[in-house]
């Protein structure tokens, strides 16, 4: 007996026209399954997200003689690659603005931890779906790999033609063969087309804090110990806004530590991240660092990372055709040749979020979702609706 070890390529090695999969998604149109469209690949293609079941495997000689055939004991899964891509220079601004760091290190301070926090916090969200996930911190400004969705972290986002900031902002630039990539239905674009991303900038949160609200409570409790303090709003109409620089770290008469976090705290630390990708942090010398300025920093950190996470795993979310709608003049089809066309399963609002918001599920309007759930302080459990939850399993199976 011969055991054959074989390494592919990833490409594909013929034409494939576009199909129709066994695979089914609940349609809440039509009140029952539906098959899921496939792409099409040309020769040389990198393959597409999914399952494949290789026909046969032909071994053959140096001379082209073939030694022995086999078929394979099971299909192949090829899972969509998504990557969490901070441009250094302008997050390590927001993470100047929310208490880490004075924005002149090369990485902010616990920089590498974030970014590997919030990756975390992106696979926590989207567990058990066929998605790895992978972090990336450049100088550059924007992703450029074309083989995977990109997550770009930011400091605020400007929308095109306006001057209004958003936390969060699917930025899809692009028609693709027979779908519109804001209604990316049935995950049918799996990689960069054009200039396909989704932009994260959590600073554009900061017209939340206002003084005296629920949520600018909640912006004192997370990043108020570490010099962020909640505060007047922001100007709607000036795109050059910035929020205000966090108080600097001082050793008060009692002892206590507060205001920004700096490289002090970053040396006489320990921080481990958990699998979700939330930080437990302790003091290695509660003489520079006291117990309470570890605990401050450990809720600040938390709410930092899971903010992030929470908006960007929102964002992947319209990403892969969540919520995607029917409304009129907002509507995408994909159409296979001799087997009909397809349009969303699902029944979103006309902005693509649950049309009837119940809390809390991650792809309800952002606004409907406090920053006391959005930091973490109130232990409420931002979940996937479960129809939206099934959609995305079915599209992207973890197993073949």
């Amino acid at each position: 007996e011969v055991v054959l070890m074989f390494r592919w390529h990833g490409r594909a090695t013929v034409e494939v026209p576009r199909a129709v999969s066994t695979q089914t998604t609940m349609d809440v149109h039509a009140g029952g399954p539906t098959q899921i469209p496939l792409h099409e690949m040309g020769t040389g293609e990198i393959a597409r997200r999914g399952q494949y079941a290789a026909r046969e495997l032909i071994v053959t000689e140096k001379d082209g003689s073939v030694a022995g055939r086999s078929e394979p004991a099971s299909p192949v899964l090829i899972e969509l690659l998504c990557e969490a891509f901070f441009a250094r220079g302008l997050f390590r601004e927001c993470m100047q603005d929310y208490g880490f760091g004075d924005g002149t290190r090369w990485m902010a301070v616990y920089g590498d931890l974030i970014v590997e926090g919030v990756k975390r916090g992106l696979r926590d969200y989207h567990s058990g779906l066929g998605i790895r996930f992978v972090a990336r911190a450049s100088d550059q400004t924007n992703p450029v790999a074309t083989d995977r969705l990109s997550i770009l972290f930011r400091e605020r986002v400007v929308e095109f033609g306006e001057s209004l900031v958003f936390p969060g902002m699917t930025r899809f630039r692009v028609v693709g063969p027979g779908v519109d990539l804001n209604q990316n239905i049935y995950c049918w674009e799996d990689r960069v087309v054009g200039e396909m991303w989704c932009v994260i900038g959590l600073s554009s949160l900061f017209f939340r804090k206002q003084i005296g609200t629920p949520d600018g409570d909640a912006f004192d409790q997370a990043y108020g110990p570490v010099g962020v303090r909640s505060g007047p709003g922001f100007d709607w109409d000036g795109p050059d806004w910035t929020p205000p620089t966090p108080e600097p770290r001082r050793v008060n008469a009692d002892g206590s530590v507060t205001g920004q976090v700096n490289e002090i705290d970053e040396a006489h630390t320990m921080v481990v991240l958990q699998p979700n990708g939330l930080p437990v942090v302790q003091t290695i010398n509660p003489v520079l660092v006291p117990p309470q300025r570890a605990a401050d920093i450990q809720r600040a950190m938390r709410a930092f990372i899971w903010a992030n996470a929470t908006i960007g795993a929102h964002e992947l979310g319209h990403y892969l055709g969540l919520v995607s709608t029917r409304e009129p003049g907002n509507r995408s089809s994909i159409t296979v040749a001799g087997k009909g066309t397809w349009e969303s399963p699902l029944n979103g609002d006309a902005e693509g979020h649950n049309r009837i918001p119940t809390s809390p599920h991650l792809m309800n309007p952002g606004p409907t979702i406090p920053c006391s759930t959005l930091f973490g302080l109130d232990g409420i459990d931002v979940g996937v609706e479960p129809i939206n939850r099934q959609y995305l399993a079915d599209c992207l199976p973890q197993e073949a």
